[in-house]
């Protein structure tokens, strides 16, 4: 396993351990829903849609080469031919993913249909685990979104993540990476979230929404050279057990090469009695007793109480007001940016240009790795922070609390706050060693070292991340993923579905949570990142997901550079970013030189004033990088557009054609 793929791996794995959890009392609190829309009969089905284009959505799939990490001009060739150019701005919906093509085209037909932005972004989902071939996302995974209803001026967040099993007495002895164990399986809330959203927001019938997952399943999906080296990559995995190798072998007991067509019968049958049955069928029928049987062959809790008595949380957010725009988002993402108003960052210049902006840029980016939260083990106990700090309360409550904003961007321009973040990192660099499993291949490749040609493509992304705008100024941003490496260690697969062990990294949460209850996904307190939702003099104004192992600080920056600097999707996906640092106590290592990246002078400059990161022109030293993607509608003109950024495992900006797509 690669260096680059180990470090995406790992920070999707580690997203689970700063979870928001639910209320101690319950699985989960689901208030009253909202009366939903009447139910539209529309047809999703990509056979309804113009031959030549989803000839053109197929070939695109087969195209990802080891040279392309998306579908990039072909795409946009094949739909020329075709009569049906691809637009990426528009007046009336738009659509937008970390991946898959196919599956944001199958969105934006869903709109233009009739359906919402909520069916629209809950039919990408499901298209893109059926793409996937349930690696980096499942349907036994996780789901959390954030859903503005235009109606009520209502924000609406599910949390559909993992739950803990009743019968895990004894969490922290749960086996870690590497070594697999049924007990390092959750109860998957992925099909639960889908059905929930859907039943309160959704225009479209629920089994509708299934169509094109259903195609691809059936008709198979067109191996790239990328997906066909995944698999290679692990074989270890796919072939551990018989459930694995009935899928992904042929019947001379290989695996399926580039060019091929990889279909998936099972998956399409469990995907049809979903569509029939409902997610009750996943947590209450036949598949959930093959699932436990499953899980319990390979030494896990699991039982059907676990799964029966699922259910996804609701609440409502609140919004927070950031340079005249209301944002939806998690708590942690909120203080980000406020700490970035008070820096009064676009004074300074912006941070691709001004040591002065990056360097504070950086410093609120790194706000949790001094007072946590911590996405692995812990650092400085909150006790000793607040006796370095006494200005800060660094409680659940006090912490986000608008007042406490100020305080904190005080505190960060004093000594105090230096000596608390080296003695946090310290704490960090300690505790990291439980993850060794990673960490000791975490050293950058040396320069005489050959690369990987499939290093980057090959790894990923684990997660998916979708914005949705309609017409009606809905908006939706969902984010899914498996939280574990792609098909995670355990190799069992059940009805064509993928099941991955998130426990096997997330033991902690786990035991401090409790048996029986949901930890949070993207979007819960800790982690300042996507699903988020911004609208300015109520009317949508963006929504965002993002992917990769610099997840959170991608996010930030390009919400930054939209809210703080005032740019445009395009202008705010053009900006060089910095990664995150990782593992702690290592310097961050950004590529300089051509288009889109800083430059060496600059971060020469930051690094003079403290910041541990580093120039390198070797694509194969950089820390691993990460994906965020947005769609706008512009205020003034009220036009829909949209962007994604660049990141070290993409292969540039043509790359990124079919990931936007509006009307």
């Amino acid at each position: 396993m690669t260096r680059m793929h180990r470090l995406a791996v790992l920070f999707c794995l580690l997203a689970l351990i700063a979870c928001e959890q639910a209320p101690p009392d319950s699985v989960a609190r689901v208030p009253e829903p909202a009366t939903p829309a009447a139910a539209t009969a529309i047809d999703l089905s990509p056979e309804a849609w113009d031959p030549d284009v989803l000839a053109a959505y197929r070939a695109a799939i087969a195209d990802q080469s080891v040279t392309s990490r998306f579908s990039g001009q072909s795409l946009v060739d094949g739909l020329a031919a075709a009569g049906a150019p691809l637009h990426t701005t528009g007046e009336t919906g738009l659509v937008a993913s970390t991946s898959s093509p196919f599956a944001v085209h199958a969105g934006l037909e869903t709109l233009k249909r009739g359906g919402h932005a909520i069916d629209a972004a809950l039919t990408v989902a499901l298209t893109q685990v059926a793409d996937h071939l349930g690696g980096a996302t499942s349907y036994a995974g996780q789901l959390s979104l954030i859903h503005y209803e235009a109606a009520t001026g209502i924000a609406h967040r599910l949390n559909a993540g993992y739950a803990t099993v009743l019968g895990e007495g004894d969490p922290m002895s749960i086996p870690g990476y590497g070594i697999p164990s049924g007990r390092a399986v959750m109860v998957p809330g992925f099909m639960a979230g889908i059905e929930a959203a859907s039943e309160r927001f959704g225009r479209v019938p629920f089994g509708e929404l299934f169509a094109p997952a259903i195609h691809l399943a059936e008709e198979g999906v067109p191996l790239s050279g990328a997906r066909a080296a995944m698999m290679r990559q692990r074989e270890h995995v796919l072939t551990r057990l018989e459930s694995g190798r009935e899928l992904f072998l042929d019947a001379e007991g290989k695996l399926p090469d580039a060019g091929d067509l990889f279909r998936q019968p099972r998956l399409a049958e469990f995907l049809r009695k979903v569509r029939r049955e409902g997610a009750a069928y996943m947590y209450e029928g036949d598949w959930a007793n093959r699932f436990v049987q499953a899980v319990q062959a390979e030494g896990g809790h699991m039982a059907l109480a676990d799964l029966a008595r699922y259910e996804p949380v609701w609440d409502e957010l609140p919004p927070a007001r950031v340079r005249g725009v209301d944002v939806y988002g998690s708590p942690n993402l909120v203080e980000k940016l406020r700490l970035a108003e008070l820096a009064d960052l676009r004074s300074r210049g912006h941070y691709s240009q001004s040591a002065d902006a990056l360097y504070w840029l950086v410093r609120i980016a790194r706000v949790n790795s001094a007072i946590g939260p911590h996405l692995v083990g812990g650092g400085l106990p909150r006790e000793e922070a607040e006796a370095l700090l006494p200005s800060l309360d660094l409680s659940e409550e006090g912490r986000y609390a608008p007042e406490m904003t100020g305080r904190l961007w005080a505190a960060m321009q004093t000594p105090e706050w230096d000596e608390v973040q080296a003695r946090s990192e310290a704490e960090q660099v300690r505790q990291a060693e439980i993850i060794a499993n990673l960490i000791r291949d975490f050293a950058v490749r040396e320069p005489e070292e050959e690369a990987n040609e499939n290093e980057d493509v090959a790894r990923p992304d684990h997660t998916a991340g979708i914005a949705v705008i309609d017409t009606e100024g809905n908006v939706t941003s969902l984010v899914h993923s498996v939280t574990s490496a792609v098909w995670g260690e355990l190799g069992v697969f059940v009805d064509g579905v993928s099941v991955v062990d998130p426990g096997a990294f997330a033991q902690a949460s786990i035991a401090a949570t409790g048996p029986g209850r949901i930890l949070g996904v993207y979007g819960g307190s800790g982690i300042p990142s996507c699903p988020a939702i911004a609208l300015r003099d109520g009317k949508p104004l963006l929504a965002c997901g993002n992917v990769g192992a610099s997840f959170d600080v991608v996010a930030q920056q390009g919400l930054v550079n939209m809210i703080e600097y005032g740019m445009s999707p395009e202008e705010a996906g053009a900006q060089p970013m910095f990664y995150k640092q990782w593992p702690p106590g290592q310097p961050v290592r950004q590529l300089v030189g051509g288009e889109g990246n800083f430059t060496a002078a600059l971060l020469a400059e930051v690094r003079a004033r403290g910041i541990d990161i580093e120039a390198t022109t070797d694509p194969a030293q950089v820390t691993s990088g990460g994906i965020w993607v947005v769609g706008a509608r512009d205020p003034e003109t009220g036009v829909l557009g949209g962007a994604v950024t660049a990141g070290m495992h993409t292969g540039g900006a043509g790359d990124f054609a079919g990931l936007v797509e509006a009307y």
